[in-house]
């Protein structure tokens, strides 16, 4: 064990974050906020927020690593087009089938997408263009739609697990009075209203009703 690199960490949902005070010979290992696992941010309070903003920055420099395509006037739409949705939405999406996204972060995302499809598109907004006239040209599906196809297909995936399976699904547990926080099964939920639930059993049924393909 490494006392200088090891840290500790409180999950817990009250105002008040309790400080620990875990010695290891004669060390005091440092408590932190929130740390970094798999490339994913998991925070003390369980929020998204500093993980949206890691994927907000990590699609900003896929962007950058790319745009001497995405500026090249001699390159085609749809070469640009194919460009973002392999290069620069999978680092906006990564570990997105997990979240208990709320409509904050998917309005945070959606402004950035936007933002590199005008620039797939050569307009600005003085070119007063419609998001939506913007996405049928460039054939990209809203980002919230993608999010939800993955959160649908790690749905499907431990819906189908059994009790031996390292992967369980997970009971329900109960919520404390006041405004409850939105968990990851109420996401769910609200998808189950545009797809069937009770297909989750047939993986081949479940793809085609849970994907969200870009504009052919």
């Amino acid at each position: 064990m490494n006392k200088g690199k090891t840290e500790v960490m409180v999950a817990t949902r009250e105002q008040e974050v309790p400080q620990l005070q875990i010695v290891v010979d004669g060390q005091q290992l440092k408590q932190i906020q929130a740390f970094k696992y798999l490339g994913s941010w998991i925070q003390e309070s369980g929020d998204l927020e500093r993980e949206v903003q890691a994927r907000l920055q990590g699609m900003g420099n896929a962007f950058r690593n790319v745009s001497g395509v995405i500026y090249d006037r001699r390159m085609p739409l749809r070469l640009k087009a194919q460009v973002y949705r392999t290069m620069v939405r999978p680092a906006a999406l990564y570990g997105a089938e997990t979240w208990s996204v709320k409509e904050e972060h998917i309005k945070k995302l959606e402004v950035a997408e936007i933002r590199c499809l005008r620039a797939i598109r050569g307009v600005t907004r003085r070119d007063r263009m419609r998001n939506e006239n913007i996405r049928q040209e460039v054939k990209v599906v809203e980002m919230r739609e993608k999010i939800r196809e993955s959160r649908l297909r790690w749905y499907g995936h431990v819906k189908r697990k059994t009790e031996d399976d390292l992967v369980r699904w997970a009971a329900e547990c109960t919520r404390r009075r006041g405004r409850p926080r939105k968990r990851w099964m109420d996401c769910v939920r609200d998808d189950g209203r545009q797809v069937d639930l009770s297909k989750v059993g047939d993986r081949v049924m479940w793809r085609a009703v849970s994907r969200r393909p870009d504009p052919p």
